[in-house]
């Protein structure tokens, strides 16, 4: 005689209620940040950050096997539920959240559409100016900043490790540094625009030491900047005005 135990149906969770020893969860996530991740010019993989209606993110990872079942089905900003993933272990040099587990796309996963997604989130991955200069962070992880931008110096040739951009504060000193084509991003925007004031925030940015000083850098693929968002963090901080950032470019 032959058995057959039913799979228990997945539950809708957070991603603060996932328990990585088990792996029948359904989650409701919005697209934060995709790309593609390449070998000899061809796609190997996709990288996803994907936020819960509780702010919480968690990396996700599909294989290029997968690539055809579910490339189609991703965009940025997307939001949908999530199912029939797999669980498995996070480790690389700069985790885009701390959770030491992702998500793995599987040939069962299944994506559902969702119309009732928040339209605005709470942002956990903000580190204050301070925290950050008291090493009060994680050295593996990556953090989100913001500031105001007040000047624009020069280019200028540092003769270091690519482009780079520090950026310094007023009240709170802090250098962050760009490079490449993020440089590049920044330098355009404030060559257009002259708006008495803009907000200036960057996600995903790791935080590196070098001869005993602290600074912000971008990471490749990872670090997105965006200029005046519409978020709620945006607005508190023009009301409070924390900290103002003086920008140099250099190439």
């Amino acid at each position: 005689m032959s058995f057959f135990l039913k799979r228990k149906p997945a539950s809708l969770v957070l991603i603060g209620d996932i328990d990585p020893a088990k792996d029948c969860y359904k989650i409701k996530v919005k697209v934060l940040k995709l790309w593609n991740t390449w070998k000899n010019s061809k796609i190997v993989s996709i990288e996803l950050v994907l936020v819960d209606t509780a702010g919480t993110r968690i990396h996700d990872s599909m294989d290029e096997c997968f690539l055809g079942n579910f490339r189609s089905k991703l965009s940025h900003r997307d939001f949908f539920i999530l199912s029939n993933f797999t669980i498995g272990d996070y480790t690389t040099k700069y985790g885009t959240n701390p959770l030491p587990f992702k998500i793995n796309f599987y040939r069962t996963t299944k994506i559902t559409s969702c119309d009732d997604f928040p339209k605005k989130l709470s942002n956990n991955y903000f580190k204050d100016f301070k925290e950050i200069l008291g090493r009060q962070y994680e050295k593996e992880v990556l953090i989100d900043v913001i500031g105001e931008v007040v000047n624009v110096g020069p280019l200028e040739d540092l003769k270091a490790e690519g482009k780079s951009i520090p950026l310094f504060a007023n009240d709170t000193r802090l250098v962050y540094t760009l490079w490449s084509g993020y440089a590049k991003q920044v330098l355009d925007f404030f060559k257009s625009n002259e708006a008495s004031c803009i907000v200036f925030v960057a996600r995903f940015v790791c935080v590196r030491e070098f001869r005993g000083a602290v600074t912000v850098s971008n990471v490749v693929n990872a670090t997105e900047i965006l200029f005046d968002p519409q978020l709620q963090e945006v607005l508190d901080f023009k009301s409070i005005t924390l900290y103002y950032l003086k920008v140099y470019f250099t190439s």
